[in-house]
């Protein structure tokens, strides 16, 4: 179970962990800059030596031919000496030779019983001479120095010896461990009375803010942050519950404004319309150009308008929970056909083509309110039409993705601003250039046409680029209690 305790256990063993890690990673660290310094440190002692015994006269007999191995020897013996009097901690020195390399001979070393042994295995040499090699066997370091001849000088450093000298990093890992355990056994105690607990009452206190409960308020906390967190949370209660029980009445009020009028203002333009229509239908006789023009003029205003009472009493039912539906089987290939057929006549005003893809797949019929379904497809292609460029085409996909129906509307129009898209969906927003375009319009059907998606476990989405177009894909489950 996932408890405040276990989580504040579980993030002090997380932190023991790390703080172990750290101190293991820290010693390591150490140990590595011990061994680089080492190395450094006689690479420089070998070449130093090398460039000596090579380049100086004093180490070469019969003439100043053949190398004095009794003068080398001393020499080796004496630069090991050095080495160990100025760093007596950090020598680790195992051999310290002079080599034939075509014999494979130890011609001189600081190690008189290695005098005149041969080995098997030749070091790693340099490919010019004059230049140092490092190489790295397990626990032993290898460095030689090569002369201009078939000579070398090899040293070999043993890693375990020098480390095993260097009690600090063994002191130091454990003052870091023992360290660490004291502080998590501090904090343990520290965190779980002035952190874990006052979460705890915090964690239920939300839950209840959470199914709304609002009464329940916060005991005085231990001290120091948490009284004051505590305190300012019981005075955010009281804020929320004042706000709420205010935002509760303005809604209502709100919603019952919105209904009345909606409905005081439909009936008489219901009327005006059914007038208006008879005069065009010339049931009182013909009318001219300029008397039809005028009162077609009129007759879609006073639709416009109707259309907006709608809309506002579908936006009050939807925020109010109150808008019904009514889920049956439902033929969405039909619906789009028949809402093309309504839609053409005004893009053909426009010079627009509409195209319906995929009705040939054989999409099945869907669960849902056939009448809220309608407004969605509705609204989008009369967007499409109505935002695209006099010669433009409208394309209507629609194709089934598993349990799901995806429709989508393209139009290659005005498109939406991008700093504007993250409004599209909010009531009354309309794009600035949609404005422009066309200046009738609620900002509404968006915001109605995504809830009713959402009200059939759908979604929706688009993408649009201004000047470009614009495409809107709604997503439908086939049973609607599917998601």
């Amino acid at each position: 179970m996932f408890s405040l305790r276990n989580i504040f256990i579980g993030l002090l063993a997380f932190f023991l962990i790390l703080a172990s890690l750290f101190a293991v990673v820290s010693a390591r660290i150490a140990e590595n800059a011990i061994i680089n310094n080492v190395i450094g440190e006689r690479a420089s002692q070998v070449k130093t030596t090398g460039n000596i015994i090579f380049n100086s006269p004093n180490f070469y007999a019969q003439g100043g031919s053949v190398l004095s191995v009794p003068r080398i020897s001393a020499a080796l013996n004496k630069s090991n000496e050095t080495a160990k009097e100025t760093l007596p901690e950090r020598s680790g020195i195992l051999f310290y030779r002079l080599i034939n390399i075509n014999t494979k001979q130890i011609i001189a070393s600081a190690n008189e019983e290695e005098l005149n042994l041969y080995f098997t295995r030749l070091p790693e040499l340099s490919m010019e001479a004059g230049e140092i090699s490092i190489n790295r066997i397990q626990d032993q370091i290898e460095i030689t120095y090569r002369s201009e001849s078939i000579h070398a000088l090899w040293m070999g450093i043993s890693r375990a010896e020098i480390l095993s000298t260097n009690s600090l990093i063994g002191m130091q890992l454990g003052l870091l461990i023992g360290l660490t355990l004291i502080i998590g056994a501090v904090l343990y105690v520290a965190g779980f009375y002035f952190v874990a607990r006052p979460l705890s009452k915090l964690k239920i206190a939300m839950e209840n803010v959470s199914h709304g409960t609002f009464s329940e308020k916060l005991p005085k906390g231990p001290g120091g942050g948490f009284s004051k967190v505590f305190e300012k949370f019981n005075l955010m209660l009281e804020s929320i519950a004042s706000v709420r029980e205010r935002n509760e009445m303005v809604s209502s009020l709100k919603s019952d404004f919105i209904t009345t009028v909606a409905h005081q203002l439909r009936t008489p333009l219901s009327a005006v319309k059914w007038s208006v229509k008879i005069i065009l239908d010339q049931d009182f006789g013909p009318l001219n150009i300029d008397q039809r023009t005028i009162l077609m003029k009129g007759y879609e205003s006073n639709d416009r308008s109707i259309r907006l009472v709608n809309d506002l009493l579908d936006v009050d039912r939807i925020d109010s929970g109150k808008l019904q539906f009514e889920f049956a089987p439902t033929d969405l290939v039909a619906l789009i056909d028949n809402i093309i057929d309504l839609v053409s006549p005004r893009a053909l005003e426009r010079n627009v083509s509409i195209n319906f893809t995929g009705k040939e797949k054989g999409i099945p019929q869907v669960h849902a309110d056939a009448t809220k379904l309608r407004q969605v497809v509705q609204n989008l292609i009369d967007n499409a039409v109505k935002y695209s460029y006099p010669g433009g085409r409208v394309l209507v996909t629609i194709d089934r993705a598993g349990d799901k129906i995806v429709t989508t509307v393209t139009d290659g129009g005005i498109g939406i601003p991008k700093d504007q898209q993250q409004k599209i969906f909010s009531k009354f927003f309309r794009a600035d250039n949609a404005r422009k375009l066309q200046a009738d319009g609620s900002g509404l059907g968006l915001y109605i046409m995504r809830r009713i998606v959402e009200k059939h476990n759908g979604e929706v989405s688009f993408k649009s680029e201004e000047g470009k177009g614009t495409t809107f894909t709604f997503i439908i489950p086939i049973d609607v209690g599917k998601k």
